[in-house]
This record gives structure tokens, sequence and C-alpha cells, in this order.
């Protein structure tokens, strides 16, 4: 299919606002997905195309925000690691298997995730980070070994998951722990492309197309976050419109 002016505007304007989005929050590939099935990408395709504009997005929104921030990466190996090993496997998986019952289940998770995003209101909200004590590490390794499969796999609504476990379970502020959410996405998206890649499930025009957008609107979203001492609350609020829409759109297809 060729790219006509129309979808080329839509293109860039999905790309702004997802790119927004996925730097603050998470939950913006349930508008990009949907966008490349609708340019006549077979869903696979589409997953893997998707990954283009999502590397290039947490790359530029974690440099931006680490710079704005000058937030210090040490110990981030605890989380990077297992996230990158597990997306290799998940990526490997989502190009042979049928995501449809798989659907159903980010929807039911998406649900329950509301609970703890409105429920910890202080731990959104927190001025100090306080990584977790050693004693955790195994559960923090488990459950990034955990998200970085699902990341790998299907992608959609990694930022809500990743970013609620920096700030519940590793007790990251809220704008620490979106520096390295970012950054887990885009080491863990690079070599999840090269599978997509080998498995020939790229569409470059198209990934590029979104990609041009997306890079703009998350260096808008990066230094609006490393700036403003309303980000916080914004974020918070962004997660949950996001995340409550994620488990609509999951269940209504």
């Amino acid at each position: 299919m060729e790219l006509e002016p129309l979808h080329i505007a839509l293109g860039l304007g999905i790309g702004l606002l997802t790119g927004f989005i996925n730097t603050l929050a998470g939950g913006g590939s349930l508008l990009t997905l949907p966008f490349l099935i609708f340019l006549g990408l077979e869903a696979p395709v589409a997953n893997g195309t998707n990954r283009i504009g999502i590397f290039f997005q947490t790359l530029v929104g974690g440099i931006v925000l680490r710079r704005k921030t000058k937030m210090s990466l040490s110990g981030s190996g605890i989380y990077l690691i297992p996230a990158i090993t597990a997306a290799i496997v998940g990526a490997l998986l989502a190009v042979k298997i049928d995501d449809e019952q798989m659907k159903i289940i980010i929807g039911v998770v998406m649900a329950f995730m509301l609970i703890p995003i409105l429920m910890n209101r202080d731990k959104w909200l927190a001025t100090e980070s306080r990584p977790s004590a050693r004693n955790r590490r195994p559960l923090l390794v488990v459950v990034f070994l955990a998200l970085g499969f699902y990341g790998g796999f299907i992608q959609a609504g990694i930022g809500v998951f990743l970013i609620s476990a920096l700030v519940l379970i590793a007790n990251y502020t809220l704008t620490h722990a979106n520096v390295l959410k970012n950054l887990i996405i885009a080491a863990y998206t690079l070599p999840a492309i090269v599978v997509f890649l080998v498995n020939d499930q790229v569409h470059w025009p198209f990934g590029i197309l979104l990609m041009s957008g997306q890079v703009t609107g998350s260096w808008v979203a990066a230094k609006f976050a490393g700036e403003s001492k309303h980000a916080p609350k914004v974020i918070r609020w962004l997660l949950i419109i996001m995340v409550a829409a994620g488990a609509v759109k999951m269940f209504i297809g």
C-alpha cells in the first residue's frame, strides 16, 4: 500500500501524540498498532514495525530526561539485563503466535493496574527515590524478566507496567522511574527489532513515518517532565487514562 498525503498527515499526528504519551506514561501502542493495521499491515508485521518508532522515541526521551534530571543510572543493570534477555525470548515467540488470547490477558492486567495507581498516591507523588533494599533484588529480577518478555512479545502497555514496577516495587520517584523506563525500553527494543527483521516483519516506510512524529513528541514530553514541577501529577493522571483506555480497547477489540 502506498502512502497518500492523508495517511502521512495522520501518521505524523498519531506519532507525535504517542511519542508524548509513551515518554510520560505508556500505552501509545494502543494507537499506533491499529493505525498500522489500518494502513494494510498484518498484525504480526504491525507489531514488528511498531518497534522502530518505540526504539527511537524512548532513546530520545531517556537521554533528554537524563540530562534534565541529572539522574544517576547506578544500579540500573538489575532492571536492564533481565528485561533485555527476556525481551529477546518474547520477540521470538511473537513472530510465531496468534495474539488474540493475549489481548484478553492484557485487558485484565491493565484493568487491575488501575488499583495500585489509584490507591498508592503517596508513592506516585514522592519527591525522593528510595531504591529497594538488597533483599528485594530477587523479586526485581523476576519482575523485570516478566516485563521484558511481555515487552518483546506484544509491547502495548509495557510503559505503564514498567513505570508501575519502578515506582511501587523499586521505590523510585515518578520522574526517576520515567528516565529508567525509557532507557529500559530502548535497550530491549533494539534486539527485538533484529528478531522481527530476520523474520521479515518490519515495514520500513510505515515505521519511519510514525517514528518521525514519535521522536518529536518524545522530545517535547521529556523537556516537560524534566522541567515542570507539575509533571508527576500530570503523568499519574495520564497513566490512569491510558490504563483505563487500554483495558477497554483490549476487551472490545
